[in-house]
């Protein structure tokens, strides 16, 4: 049919259909993603798993920060809005039972810092494959992921900052 409006110029649109439809699956992807993490948190704090409720409020907030300029300002908002009224709910619920002596199934904290830092470490041997390949953009995003998870991550200090020169490097004339 786009052949038949345009002409002998349909092959010229096409590109940007495709790009314009990748964008837009991406889009409701990490939207999916966000809801449907912050979903299985409320869940998790109903259910007084306090570490899956801490992981999933993780993972909710990587998938929004992934591709920032797939979203408006405002959704950027709505986003960090739910994530924060989330991880508000979890850290009030989970301090009232933790201050409750018959309460037994309070989980250790060592295990969300366990699981944040095995994603940490899945997320750095990525991105060093990703730098290995020479898909220095791909890196950026990853690393920019374990800067979510742990700020203050030397190996993902130091991966922003390879990553930066090479991409400077490519894009210098």
């Amino acid at each position: 049919m786009l052949a038949g409006l345009l002409g002998p110029l349909a092959w010229l649109a096409r590109p940007k259909l495709i790009a314009w439809n990748n964008e837009r699956f991406l889009r409701n992807e990490l939207r999916y993603q966000v809801l449907e993490n912050l979903s299985e948190a409320n869940q998790a704090i109903d259910q007084h798993a306090w570490a899956t409720a801490q992981v999933s409020i993780d993972r909710a907030r990587l998938a929004a920060a992934s591709d920032p300029t797939l979203f408006t300002p405002n959704e950027i908002s709505a986003f960090d809005r739910r994530i924060d009224s989330v991880q508000l709910r979890l850290n009030t619920v989970s301090s009232h039972y933790s201050k409750d002596p018959d309460f037994l199934a309070w989980p250790p904290r060592c295990t969300v810092v366990r699981v944040r830092t095995d994603a940490v470490s899945d997320l750095l041997n990525t991105t060093v494959d990703l730098l290995h390949e020479h898909r220095y953009s791909e890196a950026q995003m990853t690393v920019d992921q374990i800067l979510i998870l742990d700020p203050e991550s030397k190996p993902g200090l130091a991966l922003r900052l390879l990553c930066s020169k090479h991409l400077q490097h490519i894009h210098s004339p």
